[in-house]
């Protein structure tokens, strides 16, 4: 009989070693969730949606205000105005070529304000800064009324031809990015441009609200 018990006791104890050593061939729930957690992060560290967009073109269009000196020598104390703008900017990385034109009133001696300029824009993120050449067509409202197709073609007597530069900081940020795909945006910025001549005030100074679209196929691989 008490032969009989300890064989038994001494299976008990080995099957009890056996269980604890873990076996080769099964793996534990804690490493399975690890790997499991891993692949998980992976996935979603290399997913294309996490990758900002990169669109070739966008399109852009604003209303503005404008403030500068008045009287031609700017010394009539200061004058203000309005007017739309549109701009295209062709991007490369960070940089973009930014093509624009803009037309409006201003209040200085009331007179039709139409310009196009050129320039770079540096967006590091939704900051930017731009800078280029304006070139501005200033047509006094009485030669506007005398002559509108001559003035509207930019070659009527009594336009002030100006030419310049132009600084603008200012922010751009998506609307609606996961619909859109973050094509859609709105933009807000603060310029001033320099005119070394003496047919018009040398400085105005402004702000824009606006628009933007971007078009073309997203080069981030999303």
């Amino acid at each position: 009989m008490s032969l009989l018990f300890l064989a038994l006791l001494n299976g008990r104890l080995a099957a009890a070693a056996e269980g604890a050593v873990p076996r080769p061939d099964v793996a534990s729930p804690a490493a399975d969730s690890g790997v499991a957690g891993a692949g998980v992060a992976g996935a979603v560290a290399a997913s294309p949606e996490s990758a900002s967009p990169d669109f070739p073109v966008t399109l852009i269009v604003g209303l503005g205000a404008s403030l500068g000196p008045a009287g031609l020598s700017g010394s009539g104390g200061l004058s203000g105005g309005g007017d739309g703008a549109g701009r295209i900017l062709v991007h490369y990385r960070k940089v973009a070529l930014d093509l624009g034109a803009r037309t409006g009133l201003d209040a200085n001696d009331l007179r039709e304000v139409t310009g196009i300029s050129a320039g770079l824009r540096w967006s590091p993120g939704r900051p930017y800064l731009r800078l280029g050449f304006v070139h501005f067509h200033e047509t006094p409202w009485d030669v506007l009324k005398a002559q509108p197709v001559m003035a509207t073609l930019g070659s009527a007597v009594g336009i002030r031809h100006r030419s310049g530069g132009e600084l603008a900081l200012g922010v751009q940020a998506p609307v609606l990015p996961v619909e859109t795909h973050q094509r859609f945006g709105a933009y807000a910025e603060a310029a001033v441009m320099a005119f070394p001549d003496d047919s018009g005030p040398p400085l105005y100074g402004g702000v824009e609200l606006g628009l933007c679209y971007a078009v073309g196929k997203d080069r981030s691989g999303r």
